[in-house]
């Protein structure tokens, strides 16, 4: 009797953020993962009203149903491989998340969440171990995926805006989370600039969006001559500028021995804020910092550099 053919897996990644989760389609290759279609974007529910009530595990429960409606959605029928990388504080076993300024809290988000798929009859054939951090995914993402940013960069720093930052250093060719370097290379929400506020509060895209008050996307309202998305911009540049210089100097002065950045990769938000004419600011602003030590600035387009990283992750702790 003919053997039945193999199964196909249908290999979803999820980038979640603090307010909305991106379902993406990911290939992996003989040799290569690649980056396919963004098949949902799901905007997390409010979590004001579970605040004033003190029920952000409802809110939890509520975010976890909605992804897996549209994973289910979207696994067509077939097992799923899965992966995700989602924001705030993890629990020790980085199963759940107990912490987060926006987006979901669950303590047993993937316990919560696998079960929600099973009463939906979705199989995941490859599930998840864990949640992993967004600038690590992203990173993971643009070091082994096809077009990614980072491939065969051996000392070189990833940095990614949303609500918040994302960061990842990559050192002798591999990824290195800035937990495990904290102690010589601190988070950028531990750092205040030349203005008094925290780095993160400087650069992130939200931090942008406050300062430049209502009316759309800075990068949208710059490019029609909007003068408080300019000045918003302006300012941008000068504290990017100002935090990779420190970031070059802190790895210059690291433990490691005096060793240099040979690519600054900027993802997420940042394919926007920084267009051809900001980029072209922020290296002359960085050379004026570090002369010859500055390194080369990459502005990174790879839009699901996450949900394929998320992946990469997974299969690193599987061989």
């Amino acid at each position: 009797m003919p053997l039945a053919p193999p199964r196909s897996v249908r290999t979803l990644g999820v980038d979640g953020g603090a307010t909305h989760a991106r379902v993406v389609a990911v290939e992996r290759g003989e040799a290569v993962w690649r980056a396919g279609a963004e098949l949902a974007r799901l905007a997390w529910p409010s979590r004001a009203a579970a605040e004033f009530r003190g029920t952000l595990e409802r809110h939890g429960e509520r975010c976890v149903d909605e992804l897996a409606s549209a994973l289910a959605e979207h696994a067509r029928g077939e097992p799923l491989a899965l992966a995700l990388c989602m924001p705030g504080k993890k629990t020790d076993d980085e199963r759940g998340i107990v912490a987060a300024n926006r987006g979901p809290v669950a303590p047993d988000f993937l316990e919560r969440l696998l079960g929600a798929l099973a009463e939906r009859d979705v199989r995941v054939e490859r599930a998840p171990t864990r949640l992993f951090s967004d600038g690590r995914a992203a990173a993971a993402g643009e070091l082994r995926a096809l077009g990614g940013a980072l491939v065969g960069a051996r000392q070189a720093y990833y940095l990614g805006a949303g609500t918040g930052l994302g960061e990842c250093l990559v050192l002798g060719g591999e990824l290195v989370p800035l937990d495990w370097a904290a102690a010589w290379f601190p988070k950028a929400f531990a750092l205040r600039a030349a203005s008094g506020e925290t780095f993160e509060e400087e650069l992130s895209a939200a931090a942008l969006a406050r300062r430049a008050g209502l009316g759309g996307f800075v990068e949208t309202r710059r490019a029609a001559g909007d003068p408080a998305a300019l000045e918003v911009s302006r300012r941008f540049v000068h504290a990017l500028a100002e935090f990779l210089a420190l970031r070059v100097e802190s790895l210059a002065h690291s433990p490691l021995g005096a060793l240099v950045f040979e690519r600054v990769v900027l993802g997420q938000r940042f394919a926007d804020l920084v267009d051809a004419e900001r980029l072209f600011a922020l290296r002359l602003a960085l050379r004026e910092r570090l002369g010859e030590r500055t390194p080369a600035l990459v502005v990174s387009h790879l839009a699901g550099s996450a949900a394929v990283g998320a992946h990469v992750l997974e299969e690193s702790l599987r061989s």
